[in-house]
């Protein structure tokens, strides 16, 4: 048996964020699918003879088993279609695999760190009879991207919290931090079927160009909008208690101050 995949594994941060933004908009009812539907998408990228770097993701629906034939067609259809208008924009980059985000709320799962989140049956038959086929030229096997947004990597949320700060704060953060994400390649078996096939765990590395790290910083440190309309009210708050005391408040405090002066 061998590995599909014989080239070092490079993930950009703008790939990470578009996995967890749609996580986010699922679970908070900012997509037109169910919290609790699955949350999978298409990784796009590009490869050369020596390496494989992921640098955006694309949410798709999740091709449910035993679909009608018009379904099933209709279904990959609109994955083949937001594949051609990603190219549009970005004409080098192929599809080398796909990801899927695990979301366990359950307080034992939150609480145990150490618990593994690994791949499933249907991982595996998805990845060799549904993703194979949406690959660029030279991709011999997707990758497979696996989430955990239970784990306080992704959380911000520990056992230890109180014990040292937040992975999430602004000020703890940074790039080279531990990932709550494992990525996957294929052993395939010499017969090369789906049922002879594996997941094993393989290796990469974070990396980002210049502006890219700029832009994902700013993201980082930048206050959701909420905040500054919080702001900008708290500002008119004070400016409003500026001006009443100015109407009122002045004068009268001099006012008992000079009756104080004359008191025998």
């Amino acid at each position: 048996a061998t590995a599909a995949v014989d080239k070092s594994i490079k993930i950009h941060p703008l790939a990470i964020i578009g996995i967890s933004d749609h996580h986010t908009r699922v679970i908070t009812g900012g997509s037109a699918l169910p919290p609790s539907a699955p949350v999978v998408g298409l990784l796009f990228g590009n490869q050369d003879a020596h390496s494989i770097s992921i640098v955006d993701a694309e949410e798709m629906e999740y091709p449910e088993k035993g679909l009608a034939t018009s379904e099933d067609s209709s279904h990959r259809q609109n994955i083949l279609r937001k594949i051609d208008l990603h190219q549009k924009v970005f004409p080098r980059h192929a599809v080398v695999g796909w990801y899927r985000v695990h979301t366990d709320n359950s307080s034992e799962a939150m609480n145990d760190a150490s618990v593994d989140i690994v791949p499933t049956d249907d991982d595996l038959r998805m990845n060799q009879e549904e993703m194979a086929q949406y690959c660029g030229e030279g991709v011999e096997s997707p990758l497979f991207v696996l989430m955990n947004a239970a784990s306080p990597q992704y959380t911000g949320i520990s056992p230890d919290d109180d014990k040292k700060p937040s992975s999430s704060s602004p000020a703890g953060s940074s790039l080279d931090d531990t990932l709550p994400l494992t990525v996957y390649e294929t052993l395939v078996s010499e017969g090369g079927a789906a049922g002879g096939s594996a997941f094993v765990n393989a290796t990469f590395e974070l990396e980002t160009h210049e502006p890219e790290r700029i832009a994902v910083e700013r993201v980082f440190q930048t206050q959701p909008s909420n905040a500054a309309g919080s702001a900008a009210q708290q500002k008119e708050k004070e400016a409003s208690a500026n001006k009443d005391d100015k109407k009122g408040g002045g004068s009268g405090s001099n006012k008992r101050d000079d009756k104080k002066d004359f008191q025998p």
